[in-house]
Formats: C-alpha cells, sequence, structure tokens
C-alpha cells in the first residue's frame, strides 16, 4: 500500500535577526568554530541521569520552587532525586564512609573524619578519599574486633571456629595496614616541596679543587724521583 505523501511545511521567513545569525553560523562552520559550539552543546544537553548536576539542576528547576516557594508536596520520584543528591555530595558531608561503616560506630566514624581533614587540611577530593579510606579501613578493625571478642566467650571450639578466628585475625591485620597505609601517604601529600638548590659554579670549584690536589700529589712523586 502507498503511503500518501504528507504536504510539505511551508517554510517561514527568516526574520532580519535569524538570517544575520545564520550567516555568522555559516561562517563558524567554516572556520571550525561550529563544531567546537556544537560539542559544548552536546556536552550540556548529553548529561546522564546518574550525573550529579543533571540531578541538582532537576532539584534547582522543579522541587526547591515547589518546596520553599509554592509550599507544595513532593512526589516520592522527587524524594528519590533528593536522597540520591545527598549521596552524590558524600564526599561534602560525610557520608561517603557510611555504607562502609557498622551502625553502631557511624557517629564516631563521622567525628575520625572531620578530625582527620582538619588535622590534615584536606582541600581534594584526592585527600578526602585518603581520608576515607583510613576511616573504613578502622571501622573495620572495630567490626572484626568485635567479632573475635564474641568468639574467645565461646568456651568449646572446633576447626570450623578456629579457622575463622584465624580468618578474623588476618584481616584486623589488613585493616591496620590499610589504616597506617592512607594516613602516609596523606602526610606524603601534605608535606611540603623540597627544593634544592645545585650552584653549578660551586661544584666547578670543588672539581678544580680536586683535580688541583691530584696534580700537586703526581709533581710531587716526580721531584722525589
Amino acid at each position: 500500500m502507498k503511503l500518501k505523501e504528507q504536504p510539505k511545511e511551508q517554510s517561514k521567513e527568516l526574520t532580519v535577526d535569524q538570517r544575520q545569525k545564520l550567516e555568522d553560523w555559516q561562517k563558524k562552520i567554516k572556520n571550525g568554530e561550529a563544531i567546537k559550539e556544537a560539542k559544548n552543546l552536546m556536552l550540556e544537553i548529553g548529561k546522564a541521569e546518574c550525573d550529579p548536576d543533571y540531578n541538582l539542576n532537576k532539584i534547582a528547576e522543579k522541587i526547591i520552587p515547589a518546596l520553599r516557594i509554592k509550599n507544595e508536596e513532593i512526589s516520592d520520584e522527587d524524594r528519590v532525586m533528593i536522597r540520591q543528591a545527598v549521596t552524590d555530595l558524600g564526599f561534602e558531608n560525610d557520608l561517603s564512609i557510611m555504607e562502609s561503616v557498622e551502625d553502631r560506630y557511624r557517629g564516631m566514624m563521622i567525628n575520625l573524619r572531620r578530625e582527620l581533614i582538619k588535622e590534615y587540611d584536606c582541600k581534594s577530593y584526592g585527600e578526602k578519599a585518603l581520608v576515607d579510606m583510613a576511616v573504613s579501613a578502622y571501622a573495620r578493625n572495630f567490626t572484626f574486633n568485635k567479632r573475635l571478642l564474641f568468639l574467645d566467650k565461646i568456651k568449646t571450639a572446633d576447626n570450623e571456629i578456629n579457622g575463622f578466628i584465624t580468618a578474623l585475625g588476618k584481616e584486623i591485620d589488613r585493616a591496620n595496614r590499610h589504616f597506617i597505609t592512607a594516613l602516609e601517604v596523606l602526610r606524603q601529600f601534605k608535606q611540603p616541596e623540597l627544593k634544592v638548590n645545585v650552584k653549578t659554579n660551586n661544584a666547578f670549584i670543588s672539581q678544580n679543587q680536586q683535580f688541583n690536589n691530584n696534580q700537586n700529589k703526581q709533581d710531587e712523586r716526580v721531584e722525589a724521583k
């Protein structure tokens, strides 16, 4: 069956401003500027939904006006978006370590994280990530030690329990090493840069002095003969 051809829409006449912009765009196509602008536009509108900026943009456009200006109820979907945005900002609100810390120790680990960030004056995400690694390792130490103490109370033991105790001991040792390593790397990051100035003139003089000393010794041997 042959489809009927749809009537073509008549093209709208361009305004003077539109014609000028079109002429400018044609010039940009020729000199390559249009490609750069097209790329920037695609990067701007092509954000994934998991992109924190995408989420924050939606919250700014829709949810905040509804909550703070219109006093409207927000949907469950909006609440999910808010929770995701809060998680996305984990490096800034201390939530970045929550998933790896047992409920009982979360408050203490938040305090540890804040104090380490203050102690090492952490500004960059890289430095804060190292703090998170240290805090996570310290929290694992707490969790494994608690299980080890519970097993120590068991009066009877078999091969399975003994094997589990051995495994816990290894995990505690590993957590300790991870904690110490993370702090050592962080400490190295924060050490001031060592600057060594080598004065070539001094080195040249030193070489000449060595040469002169050798020459004098050789002259003394010749005179002795």
